[in-house]
């Protein structure tokens, strides 16, 4: 194996840890988001599963892009869309901008999976 290759594993097994890790931390934080945005039961499971919505869906698109496009390309504007999503969660203020972060953050984790 080539030192580069052995590289580029390191980097894919890192993008492998932090996307479990990232795509998980709501849920750690849910009682202080529900108790400071004041968010009953049913809308803090909207929020958490809103990552599903697009993760889950765009698998399929994100493995045709990488049939047709080169693998590096695909994970690398995923990992941009994903970073700008991780970002812009901390500045959501309400309900409607944490959703829709989180299914940002969904649609650029989604390319994670085309790696092989």
């Amino acid at each position: 194996m080539r030192p580069r290759n052995g590289t580029l594993i390191g980097l894919l097994v890192a993008v492998a840890v932090i996307n479990y890790i990232d795509r998980g931390s709501l849920s750690v934080a849910a009682p202080a988001i529900s108790a400071e945005m004041h968010l009953d039961p049913e809308r803090m499971g909207v929020l958490l599963s809103a990552f599903f919505w697009s993760y889950a869906a765009l698998q399929f698109v994100a493995g045709w892009l990488a049939d047709r496009f080169s693998v590096i390309w695909v994970l690398a504007v995923g990992l941009v869309v994903w970073a700008a999503a991780t970002f812009s969660t901390g500045f959501a203020g309400g309900l409607a901008a944490l959703m829709v972060c989180r299914v940002v953050l969904g649609a650029g984790e989604s390319v994670h999976e085309t790696r092989m």
